[in-house]
């Protein structure tokens, strides 16, 4: 592997290095396949805090394009479980987390509803009645306010998805995800890749706007 010569470890940062080490002497897999690896979760777990500088005051995300050509045996599924572990982890943690807090938000909105229909109709019966409506509509205002905000999904890792369904997730809180898989076929053959222009945006930070009219506004 690296065209027949060793792969240069020694140039990663003490913490990195030790880490490819260790999953080197646990699967016995080729340095530069771990390497590659590595530098996937090091990146997937960076690019939405960090920026790299390079030259001419060329700034960018620290996304990275890696593709890894390994023969059959050569654990490259298992060296992707052993570093994407972590990353695996705490996804299913706080999905966990937002499904205990989608129900919760739900019963909170549900309750809101309730409060600002009860109001609402206090509040046209006093318009109706030419009655003194300041108060009714004092607490409408101040309940408008503690309107319920749904719980953020924060999930980072794509295997096979369509290019809408990545840009609506996009459009949400978090703005972080990696199109990764230890079989190269489910990306190549999937949907991902079939808007290349949307994905090289992504890859360089830019700006990607998407607007939709799929109804006329009244």
């Amino acid at each position: 592997m690296f065209n027949g010569r060793p792969f240069p470890v020694d140039a990663f940062p003490k913490i990195i290095r030790n880490a490819i080490y260790e999953v080197e002497q646990h699967t016995q897999a080729p340095q530069g396949l771990i390497a590659a690896s590595a530098l996937g979760v090091i990146s997937l777990a960076c690019q939405n805090r960090i920026d790299v500088c390079r030259l001419n005051n060329l700034r960018g995300p620290v996304s990275l394009f890696l593709m890894t050509l390994a023969e059959s045996g050569e654990r490259k599924s298992t060296v992707d479980k052993l570093l994407m572990k972590p990353l695996y982890q705490l996804e299913e943690d706080l999905f966990e987390k937002y499904t205990h807090d989608l129900t919760a938000w739900r019963n909170d909105e549900a309750i809101f509803n309730i409060e600002k229909k009860a109001l609402m109709s206090k509040l046209k019966s006093d318009i109706r009645r030419n009655k003194d409506h300041l108060a009714t509509n004092e607490r409408l205002k101040e309940l408008l306010t503690t309107n319920p905000k749904a719980p953020v999904r924060f999930k980072f890792l794509f295997n096979d998805a369509t290019p809408a369904a990545i840009k609506a997730h996009l459009c949400g809180h978090w703005r972080s995800v990696g199109i990764m898989s230890d079989e190269a076929g489910i990306i190549f053959n999937g949907y991902t890749l079939n808007e290349l222009p949307f994905i090289n945006k992504m890859w360089d930070g830019s700006i990607f706007t998407v607007e939709r009219k799929t109804s006329p506004r009244n």
